[in-house]
């Protein structure tokens, strides 16, 4: 695996040199330029709860630096939100702490372990995020000319994001949601049932992981991997448009607000879902060349 790598990342390196230096090994005179990215799109959270995209959003900012007509180096820093609503009733919510009977920092008492066992899984979750990035301009590796008008990017990279979770457990009384009372079928009639019947707040914090706590209000702090490609036109020598899309690996379980598999009789240590959490994420990206005339 090692050395595949290793070989990877000599081709990559060959041909973005390559790229730069022309016949008889006579450099090209290509500035290397700067460009600064502003994104507007939406994530989610793939997890336990359904995403809710209609209700989620994304802004960031991104500094980049061409090293090579191939190859770029930047910093992209995000701020969001992303919403979960589920259509399927739960009976996972014996270990919730959210949920389950337990105050958690709250002055509030729900207690849905013992008055409503079954529960449709919702969640409001607010993050920053900071990552370094190496971009690879796939339309770039055997072009010989310098005046792209188009690129076909992927990138990866290591970040880290802060993030808190919410639920919407409580109604405009402090009371908990009867869900019983949820009489239709259906994935968009229950979606419309559950709407006309909460309030809009999330006023129920999600316990963290101790380790991950960082007494920032209620935010936890985790470190992430990310991937991803784009696709960008070039308008005028200094403007660019195009769509970027992320998936983000993280090690926590916790975005969504829920961990735990719908089965309120296995034991904790056998009760938690198989899966983590990762977070996506779809922009629209305008970008501002400067640094040089290509």
């Amino acid at each position: 695996m090692m050395r595949a790598l290793l070989l990877s990342l000599c081709l990559v390196g060959t041909l973005s040199l390559s790229a730069q230096v022309g016949y008889y090994g006579v450099e090209k005179t290509t500035p290397l330029r700067w460009s600064l990215g502003l994104k507007l799109g939406t994530s989610a959270v793939r997890g336990d709860v359904a995403p809710d995209i209609s209700n989620s959003y994304q802004v960031g900012l991104s500094l980049q630096k061409q090293v090579s007509r191939v190859i770029d180096f930047r910093l992209q820093l995000h701020n969001g939100k992303s919403q979960g609503l589920d259509t399927e009733v739960s009976t996972g919510i014996k270990y919730n702490k959210a949920l389950n009977g337990t105050p958690d920092r709250s002055e509030f008492l729900v207690a849905y372990d013992t008055l409503n066992p079954a529960v449709y899984h919702n969640y409001s979750m607010e993050y920053f995020d900071a990552s370094i990035q190496l971009k690879v301009n796939l339309n770039r590796l055997f072009s010989p000319s310098g005046n792209d008008t188009w690129d076909l990017y992927v990138f990866g990279g290591l970040g880290t994001m802060l993030y808190a979770s919410w639920i919407n457990a409580l109604d405009e009384n402090n009371q908990i949601y009867d869900y019983a009372n949820i009489e239709v079928t259906g994935s968009d009639a229950i979606r419309a049932a559950l709407i006309d019947m909460r309030d809009d707040t999330y006023e129920t914090y999600i316990d963290q992981d101790v380790i991950n706590k960082t007494g920032i209000g209620d935010y936890a702090i985790i470190s992430t991997f990310m991937v991803g490609t784009g696709f960008r036109i070039k308008l005028s020598d200094h403007w660019a448009v195009g769509l970027e899309g992320r998936y983000t690996y993280t090690r926590d379980d916790l975005l969504d607000g829920q961990e735990w598999k719908n089965d309120n009789t296995l034991p904790e240590t056998l009760a938690l879902s198989e899966t983590l959490d990762a977070h996506l994420s779809g922009s629209l990206v305008l970008a501002y060349f400067f640094g040089g005339e290509e």
